[in-house]
């Protein structure tokens, strides 16, 4: 329940930053059902063909058919690519927003938030998650929305051009969901582990690079070696592990699809023997089986997206709803003359940082302190 809520309250906060984007949402999805209108005819243009076209054996006939299919075929790629211009733009500028809020947001995390939080990691949902996102958005608006428009459509039509094939074909769904539902759950655990280790691996690159020459200085090179290989491993796992999951959720539901497939083709020819069906309506029946199957494959190919960019929305938004740090109500008063440092000494457990220090820094002077290390300077300021 407390999961469930969490993703709930994620989701709802997903859906706030499309909030002035209504329209283009919108008009992507008008835009699906236009696509779904374009493929419509396809079937049953391609039934008229094999049932009449063919066994009259009108040459200008077929041809005039054939060019229609291609005609609206074309068309619905045309609406496609129109479709997906728009919902670029609409995920584009939602990234944009989600990005400089995180941007703004971290201008005021506040002193104690960067000296005790893991800037790697949060480095890491700042530019990896948000493209993870970006990607996710992009699957939705582009995929999974306008693809469960039209494989709702078409399956429809398949039920209008034979209903006791249309049965089957409902029948392989759920084996379809519950292969999907066990390895959609696997592929969220790799992505986790391997969002895990990713960050990990960067932390350790990070700390190289930053204190190269404080490990030189410490002989420590073969300790940070050893280290970052450890990283390194764990991450060639986890990703090797993620992208096996991954694939093999996309190998799964493609067999599935496949092995329906098959079945419809064994059980229309049977129909074909019988009488009960003509050569044209097994055709077109499974020419819309396969543009439903087209969606349907556009749909479950972005499963992985959707978990892998859910995941990285949870780590953003949780960035996103840290409490800002208390800001002083006092007035900053601005420096009236000078400041004035009149015989001041400074000790840590009989160690002295100063000793004595007496100057004056007049209003507008430009000061430099200049010395060894350990000579005061930090304690100076």
């Amino acid at each position: 329940i407390k999961h469930w809520f969490a993703t709930h309250r994620d989701f709802s906060t997903y859906l706030s930053y499309y909030r002035g984007h209504e329209r283009s949402v919108a008009l992507s999805l008008l835009l699906s059902v236009l696509q779904t209108v374009a493929l419509f005819p396809v079937p049953l243009v391609v039934k008229h063909l094999f049932d009449h076209a063919l066994p009259d054996k009108n040459a200008g006939y077929l041809l005039l058919l054939a060019s229609g299919v291609v005609g609206l075929l074309i068309a619905s790629s045309l609406i496609t690519l129109l479709s997906r211009h728009i919902t670029l733009s609409t995920s584009k500028a939602v990234l944009y927003t989600i990005r400089r809020e995180l941007a703004f947001r971290s201008l005021f995390f506040g002193r104690h938030f960067y000296a005790t939080e893991d800037l790697d990691g949060v480095h890491s949902r700042t530019v990896l998650d948000t493209e993870r996102i970006d990607r996710m958005t992009n699957a939705l608006l582009s995929s999974v929305l306008p693809g469960v428009l039209v494989a709702l459509s078409l399956s429809c039509l398949l039920l209008y051009i034979n209903p006791l094939l249309f049965l089957v074909t409902f029948a392989i769904f759920p084996p379809l969901y519950l292969a999907g539902k066990m390895l959609g759950k696997r592929v969220q655990l790799s992505i986790q582990e391997f969002h895990r280790d990713f960050a990990g691996y960067s932390k350790g690159a990070s700390f190289i690079l930053t204190f190269n020459e404080l490990i030189s200085l410490s002989t420590a090179e073969a300790q940070e070696l050893t280290l970052q290989e450890k990283r390194i491993a764990s991450l060639q796992h986890s990703s090797k592990r993620m992208a096996f999951i991954s694939a093999s959720y996309g190998v799964v539901q493609g067999n599935v699809l496949m092995l329906g497939g098959v079945v419809i083709l064994v059980i229309g020819g049977l129909q074909i023997m019988s009488g009960v069906a003509t050569v044209g309506a097994i055709v077109s029946f499974y020419v819309t089986l396969n543009l439903a199957l087209s969606s349907a494959k556009q749909i479950t190919g972005s499963i992985p997206l959707l978990i892998e960019g859910s995941e990285s929305l949870h780590g953003v938004l949780a960035l996103r709803r840290r409490p800002q740090p208390a800001t002083s109500t006092l007035p900053y008063a601005g420096l009236a003359r000078s400041i004035v440092f009149d015989s001041v000494t400074f000790a840590h457990h009989e160690a002295f940082s100063l000793r004595n220090v007496t100057f004056e820094i007049r209003k507008g002077e430009t000061v430099g302190v200049f010395g060894p290390s350990g000579s005061g300077k930090s304690t100076l300021m």
